[in-house]
C-alpha cells in the first residue's frame, strides 16, 4: 500500500474536504483542554488514521494551535519503517530483528530525521520552522522521508484552519522519530532527540505529536494473540482505551519506559512506541497523559481482510508538571 498516496487522495477528495470542513466548523474556537495543555508547555498527540477517524481530533488540535496564539509548531512525526526507501528499510528491519550491527545501524537509521522546506497542502502552504541542532541521532533528511505520511493530514488541517481564519499558518518544524531503543534496552537516542528539540520550544512555540496507539486484528495481530479477546468493536474499544491509558501512564507518569515499550510493541502494536520516550524526556518527571478521545477506526476494507482490523484514533494531552524544567541542549 502506498500510504502517502492514500492520504493524499483522501485530502483531495470531496468526502475528505467535507470531513475537514465539518470538523473545523465544530471546533473553530479550539478545544479548552488542548489549548491549556499547549500553553502550559505540554504536548498534544493526534492520530494519522483515515479522515473518517481522525478529522475531529485533527481539527481540535489545529484550531487549538491557532487559538493558543502559537508562533511556531514543533511536530513530532512517526517514521514508518515499512514505507522507507531502500537501503533504510532493510536497515530498520534488520535492527528490529536483532543484529550484531545494532550499534552501527542505530547510528544510521535511529533517532530522528528533520524535514526541510515548506509543505504544499490542498489548503495552501505551511512554512518550515527552524531546524533543531543535528547530532549523532538527529539528522537532516537525505531521502529517508520520501514516502513518510504521518504528519500530512495534520499539516493540511492546520492550513485549512488558518485559511478559515484568514491568517497564515504558523511555521512547523517537522521531526520524524525512528528507532530510539538500543539493543541494551536504553533510550539514549530518545534523550538526544529531546535535547535537540527542546530549545525550539520557547518564545511562543508549541509541540504536537502523532501516533496510532493500537493496531489490532487481521493483518496486524497473530491469531493466537486474538484468542479470548472481545469480538465486537465496541468491546474492543473499551478494552484498548484502558490498555492505552496504562501504557501512557507507564511511560510518562511512572517513567517505566521499558514497560511502556513492551506494551506498545507486543500488546498494542503502537507506532508511537519509539516516540513516547522522546515525549517523556521533553515533559520531564511528574507528567501525566489524559486521553481526551478514543475510537477504533475500521481498516478491514482498506487492508482487504475480514474484520476485526482496527486502528486507534486517539487524542492525548500530555501535561507537564509545573516544576519540571525543559531539557536543554548539550
Amino acid at each position: 500500500m502506498d500510504w502517502k498516496r492514500f492520504y493524499a487522495d483522501e485530502l483531495s477528495s470531496d468526502a475528505g474536504r467535507a470531513a475537514i470542513g465539518a470538523a473545523l466548523t465544530r471546533r473553530r474556537e479550539g478545544d479548552d483542554a488542548v489549548v491549556t495543555a499547549l500553553r502550559e508547555g505540554g504536548i498534544v498527540s493526534f492520530p494519522h488514521t483515515t479522515l473518517t477517524g481522525s478529522a475531529e481530533p485533527l481539527a481540535r488540535v489545529a484550531a487549538s494551535v491557532l487559538a493558543a496564539g502559537a508562533r511556531r509548531v514543533v511536530a513530532l512525526g512517526v517514521l514508518h519503517g515499512g514505507t522507507l526507501p531502500e537501503p533504510w528499510r532493510s536497515d530498520v528491519a534488520e535492527l528490529a530483528r536483532g543484529t550484531p550491527r545494532a550499534g552501527e545501524l542505530l547510528r544510521r537509521v535511529g533517532g530522528a530525521f528533520v524535514a526541510a522546506g515548506p509543505v504544499e497542502t490542498p489548503y495552501g502552504a505551511v512554512a518550515a520552522g527552524p531546524p533543531p541542532e543535528t547530532g549523532t541521532f538527529v539528522r537532516a533528511d537525505d531521502g529517508v522521508l520520501a514516502n513518510e505520511f504521518s504528519l500530512d493530514l495534520f499539516l493540511a488541517v492546520l492550513a485549512a484552519a488558518a485559511h478559515d481564519r484568514g491568517v497564515a499558518p504558523p511555521a512547523v518544524t517537522r521531526v520524524y522519530v525512528s528507532v530510539t531503543r538500543d539493543a541494551d534496552g536504553s533510550f539514549a537516542a530518545a534523550g538526544e532527540v529531546a535535547r535537540s528539540v527542546a530549545p525550539l520550544l520557547l518564545d511562543g512555540a508549541v509541540c504536537v505529536a502523532t501516533g496510532d496507539l493500537v493496531h489490532y486484528g487481521n493483518s496486524y495481530t497473530p491469531p493466537e494473540a486474538m484468542r479470548g479477546m472481545p469480538g465486537d468493536a465496541a468491546a474492543l474499544t473499551r478494552h484498548f482505551e484502558g490498555r492505552v491509558a496504562a501504557m501512557l501512564a507507564a511511560g510518562v507518569e511512572a517513567g517505566d519506559l521499558a514497560r511502556a515499550f513492551e506494551m506498545g510493541t507486543s500488546e498494542l502494536r503502537s507506532d508511537q512506541r519509539h516516540l513516547l520516550p522522546v515525549i517523556a524526556a521533553l515533559l520531564g518527571p511528574g507528567a501525566r497523559a489524559d486521553v481526551l478521545s478514543f475510537r477504533m477506526t475500521d481498516y478491514a476494507a482498506i487492508n482487504g481482510v475480514a474484520p476485526p482490523c482496527l486502528v486507534a484514533s486517539a487524542l492525548v494531552a500530555f501535561r507537564r508538571s509545573g516544576t519540571a524544567p525543559l531539557p536543554t541542549a548539550g
